[in-house]
């Protein structure tokens, strides 16, 4: 064998290792932590004295602390978010939140390509409000589809709502996607005849 083929074959096999390494990482889920404002628009449908459903916004602000654990392919990850209406919002007065949300979820990387990560997740997660009924509980289970990458992160899944009046199993839809420098939209939708959907803009502090 020629020194030239020799070197050739020494090259291929480095870009081959190189590039099963590259695949290797991209199937890892990360590890992360990251601390957010945001302000979001709220379209909720909210009970008459009728007994019918109306759509009513609401404006509000609020914070974010989101954190995961990757193990290989398999991931954890926890987010707790704060709100209240625009105007009356203050994170050192508990007395002016609206909701506290908390959520939990196990995922597994399943195929990754071109820096996209797809595999199925499962959730849990407490909501409560000014007028929820019992204080905080386990008010939400669910199954879907994660899809992430590039500093975007997307949910879709099918899940157990038991904080709305109606109660359930709904459709949902939750991400948020890197804008420019620090800033992010953020949004998520619930469906059903007292579901809401919520869109807004993010600012991330860490």
């Amino acid at each position: 064998m020629t020194r030239a083929r020799l070197r050739m074959l020494l090259t291929a096999a480095g870009l081959l290792c190189g590039q099963m390494t590259l695949a290797q990482e991209a199937t890892e889920a990360p590890t992360f932590l990251g601390a957010y404002t945001w302000t979001q628009a709220t379209w909720q449908y909210v009970e008459g004295d009728d007994g019918t459903y109306s759509v009513e916004r609401g404006d509000f602000v609020g914070g974010r602390v989101v954190g995961g654990l990757g193990f290989g392919r398999f991931g954890a990850e926890l987010r707790v978010d704060v709100a209240g209406l625009q105007g009356d919002f203050d994170s050192g007065t508990p007395e002016t939140y609206a909701t506290l949300e908390t959520y939990a979820a196990l995922h597994f990387v399943a195929l990754s390509r071109e820096g996209l990560q797809l595999g199925p997740f499962v959730a849990a997660g407490s909501v409560a409000s000014k007028v929820s009924e019992g204080g905080i509980g386990l008010d939400f289970v669910g199954v879907g589809v994660r899809v992430a990458g590039h500093g975007a992160e997307f949910h879709a899944a099918i899940g157990k709502h038991d904080y709305l009046p109606l109660g359930g199993w709904r459709l949902s839809l939750s991400g948020h996607l890197p804008l420019t420098g620090p800033l992010y939209a953020v949004g998520d939708i619930v469906s059903g005849a007292d579901g809401f959907a919520r869109v807004g803009l993010a600012v991330k502090l860490k």
